[in-house]
């Protein structure tokens, strides 16, 4: 038996108080993982917790997307100028609270006419659950497509996308488990990627060991507005952009799940 874990489900039916879910786990988990003949895991953080939880060690088999064929590389440019940042994924308590700190930053920069700047948020979760955060109206804007595909307007429109993790303890497990599928997609859409989140993410510490530019942890979140800046002002992206493209090939192309897997 090969498994492969993507998502640290202990922690997330604890934090839902799913209580069958957590007692089956309690029961056979640790029971299952060493029966594997072959454990795989999303992220580091992952191999971590296992290793120190169950003695269990791991392979790493980080997500992998299929190479993006653009439709259209141009970007689409608001008649406005506004430089825009983009958000893709559902709305949850892992980023939240962080994308809602970004936004105020970018409000608080038009308010000092330091930079016109937007935030599209493009998910699938509901208005509702949008509506109940309370994003700046005059920065932030909610969309939402039925179709997962790289060529959707929000995507073509985007100068950056951000990629933000909660530095709130209480979902630290999550965060320094998770590593989502759509980082694979978004380093291939030719934009900067700006990461905020703390160093214990995995998604922050991969990136960090691979010296990318635009991460954003605790030590120097106090100068978040200053590195929008940068990043609006063009500064770096074409050497970003041809890092993104080695990352990929080498972590997240199928050729490295055939490599994994063979190994």
């Amino acid at each position: 038996l090969w498994l492969y874990i993507v998502d640290d489900f202990h922690k997330i039916n604890k934090l839902n108080e799913n209580k069958l879910e957590l007692m089956i786990s309690r029961l056979f988990f640790k029971r299952v993982l060493g029966s594997t003949k072959r454990l795989i895991v999303i992220s580091n953080g992952l191999r971590v917790k296992y290793l120190q939880e169950f003695g269990i060690d791991s392979q790493v088999l980080l997500p992998c997307f299929d190479k993006v064929q653009l439709q259209d590389n141009n970007k689409i440019v608001p008649d406005n100028g506004v430089f825009t940042f983009v958000f893709s994924g559902g709305l949850s308590m892992l980023y939240n609270d962080t994308l809602k700190q970004f936004a105020k930053q970018l409000s608080e920069l038009k308010t000092r006419n330091k930079l016109n700047a937007r935030l599209i948020i493009q998910t699938y979760s509901s208005f509702e659950d949008f509506a109940k955060l309370d994003f700046p109206g005059d920065i932030v804007e909610y969309r939402t497509s039925a179709e997962r595909s790289s060529n959707i307007p929000s995507f073509r429109e985007a100068d950056c996308f951000i990629v933000p993790y909660s530095f709130d303890k209480a979902f630290a497990d999550l965060v320094s488990t998770s590593f989502p599928q759509k980082v694979a997609e978004l380093i291939q859409l030719k934009r900067p990627i700006l990461f905020v989140g703390p160093k214990y993410s995995s998604v922050i510490d991969f990136f960090h060991q691979h010296e990318a530019s635009f991460i954003v942890n605790e030590d120097n979140l106090g100068n978040l507005s200053n590195i929008i800046l940068e990043i609006a002002q063009n500064t770096r992206n074409e050497d970003t952009l041809k890092a993104y493209a080695i990352i990929y090939e080498k972590y997240f192309s199928a050729q490295n799940v055939r490599a994994v897997l063979a190994s």
